[in-house]
């Protein structure tokens, strides 16, 4: 998600998927969706990413800790008429605003696995996912999610932590950022993995770094925001905690930019 917001909202457009999603809606009028077309729709739907509308919620900072730490993050998701609610997934920008036409409204880009692992959590209150509510208006309920969630893992290769899965291609970075965050994190000998996102809100775009560490984060993050400062120019970078509530929304969407190597 390394984009400003006007070109991160117009690069997301998912036309396969919503073609798929024309076909599936066209053979229901025939009666049951054909397995073509379910097939056509879920390939897709793997494949696809999806307009998340979020809202981060960040306590106020303790007087003597200058870096927030934690924050929570606030889901919107949308009530049918027999009371049933469903989160909600949007293709472009298009079917976004026929939910709220808002310039400053936060997103994420998220994967339909992303989603499944917040519906699957115990006590979820949401019965599945709705694609583009106000458009094609497609359900996936939350029952069909761990067969998802099986093909997705198969076709996956394993996560290698500290060797290829670590990018190295730092471009849309701002230049030097990454190599100096990295440097700092390896000299520092207690981070195991730190992993970097990127919010939008209005204007401005933040990134955001999740630190996995058993090093007290009151020292530790205000030492990193100095090491990356000179690189980050007109960006802000906001850090948490590996673990919390907002990093467990938004990790398996991040990139992993550093991994601690194994003796």
């Amino acid at each position: 998600m390394r984009m400003e917001e006007n070109e991160l909202r117009g690069k997301i457009e998912n036309p396969a998927l919503k073609l798929a999603m024309d076909g599936l809606r066209a053979s229901e009028q025939d009666g049951r969706p054909s397995k073509i077309a379910n097939d056509y729709f879920l390939q897709e739907l793997l494949k696809a990413r999806l307009l998340c509308p979020v809202e981060l919620e960040t306590p106020p900072p303790v007087e003597d800790a200058p870096v927030k730490i934690e924050g929570k993050i606030k889901i919107f998701g949308l009530n049918a008429q027999d009371g049933r609610s469903f989160l909600m997934a949007f293709t472009d920008a298009e079917e976004l605003k026929k939910w709220r036409d808002k310039e400053e409204e936060q997103i994420m880009v998220w994967s339909i696995a992303r989603y499944a692992n917040i519906l699957l959590k115990q006590g979820c209150p949401h019965e599945g996912v709705v694609i583009n509510p106000f458009g094609e208006n497609i359900i996936v309920k939350r029952e069909y999610l761990p067969k998802l969630l099986q093909r997705i893992r198969a076709a996956q290769k394993p996560l290698v932590v500290g060797e290829e899965e670590v990018i190295t291609d730092y471009s849309g970075y701002p230049e030097g950022l990454i190599p100096a965050l990295c440097a700092y994190l390896s000299q520092s000998g207690d981070v195991e993995r730190a992993y970097m996102t990127e919010m939008t809100k209005e204007d401005e775009q933040d990134y955001l770094l999740i630190v996995d560490t058993k090093e007290n984060p009151r020292y530790l993050f205000p030492c990193i925001n100095n090491a990356t400062e000179p690189y980050l120019k007109d960006k802000k970078m906001k850090i948490i905690l590996y673990g919390t509530e907002l990093a467990d929304a938004v990790v398996a969407e991040s990139t992993l930019i550093f991994a601690k190597k194994k003796k």
